[in-house]
């Protein structure tokens, strides 16, 4: 088969991993120049080029991987999975219903496999962990401040230099890994401890490698979740950093509900409550300035009360608090049958 694609570098990375189930490879991946990616023709597109076409080259399932020329006949076009609404699926599930479609097909693939083979792991990141954040498809609460803090020594940035500098502004100084092609970052990727990245061309390497990894899950576009054992996807600033060489494990905190942000004329399940220190009866109403006034006869304040409510109902004051995006990345994590990692209350 022939198959093109006018996909950013993430884009291309998640087709490898339909290419690789395609029957009957090796099989051509063509290169296209685009107005609507970020692979405009000239110097852009030729260094997208130079940078995927090693990665791509270097599996055995592609035959060749280069610059789509013209008089070219090609099989699959696979970027119009993009002509179509796909919220709702990873871009891998976008890539795979364009080509049954396409091809009239009923090919299977889920993306638990692995897909990226034969990487040779880089010394240089033995001990290290790699990470990487683009400008696009970031989750604020994510704990990036807390990632530099436990592992400042061990972290190694990919991408761009820009991309470098602004992280370094936000989050304090981590090591810088200039490279020149997408294998390369692989080959880092692959030797390092971890991955932590947002949903980028490197996350998506990370997961073609099956490499173990924490997600910057992005909220408006959950698309990059695939269900396994050693990655944990972060919608709510909540993860597991695991310790190395006898360091310990350190579970961050999700993210708080900012108590000014809620709606107090609403009445949460079970009415607000109060129960005071001692031996007194819970103050029970669909009032929340009632439960507020009795209280104060017992010291407490509205932020005690507050607090004591946000406790006992958590989610309906966090999605009160958050709005929509949590529900639709909270829905697209159960979809992938992934349950985000919740700390006990």
């Amino acid at each position: 088969m022939i198959a093109s694609t006018e996909g950013d570098a993430g884009d291309a990375v998640l087709l490898l991993g339909i290419m690789s189930q395609i029957p009957n490879g090796p099989h051509s991946l063509l290169l296209q120049s685009s107005n609507t990616t970020k692979m405009h023709k000239g110097e852009r597109f030729d260094a997208f080029v130079e940078s995927f076409a090693p990665l791509a080259s270097s599996q055995s399932y592609i035959r060749e991987c280069r610059p789509a020329e013209p008089g070219d006949e090609i099989d699959w076009k696979s970027a119009e999975f993009r002509k179509v609404p796909y919220r709702g699926l990873t871009l891998l599930g976008a890539h795979l219903s364009n080509y049954n479609e396409s091809q009239r097909q009923s090919l299977v693939v889920t993306g638990e496999d692995q897909w990226l083979y034969g990487i040779k792991k880089s010394e240089e990141t033995k001990d290290m962990i790699v990470i990487n954040r683009t400008g696009r498809y970031r989750n604020w609460t994510f704990p990036w401040m807390t990632v530099v803090r436990k592992y400042k020594h061990r972290l190694l940035f990919v991408g761009y230099e820009h991309e470098w500098r602004e992280f370094c502004g936000h989050f304090g100084y981590v090591e810088f890994r200039r490279t020149s092609t997408l294998l390369e970052v692989a080959e880092l990727i692959a030797g390092s401890l971890l991955f932590i990245g947002n949903q980028s061309c490197a996350n998506a390497i990370a997961e073609g490698l099956k490499h173990p990894m924490i997600q910057e899950m992005s909220l408006e576009h959950p698309d990059c979740i695939f269900k396994r054992d050693n990655a944990q996807h972060v919608a709510k600033g909540h993860c597991l950093l695991p310790g190395f060489d006898g360091d310990e494990d350190e579970e961050t905190e999700a993210l708080k509900v900012v108590i000014d942000d809620v709606d107090t004329t609403t009445v949460p399940p079970g009415g607000w409550q109060f129960q005071p220190d001692g031996d007194y009866p819970k103050i029970s109403s669909i009032s929340l300035s009632t439960v507020i006034h009795l209280a104060k006869a017992h010291g407490a304040t509205k932020q005690d009360v507050m607090d004591q409510n946000v406790r006992r109902n958590y989610e309906y004051f966090f999605r009160l608090s958050h709005g929509d995006m949590y529900r639709f990345a909270e829905d697209a994590l159960r979809s992938a049958g992934v349950v985000e990692l919740k700390k006990d209350s």
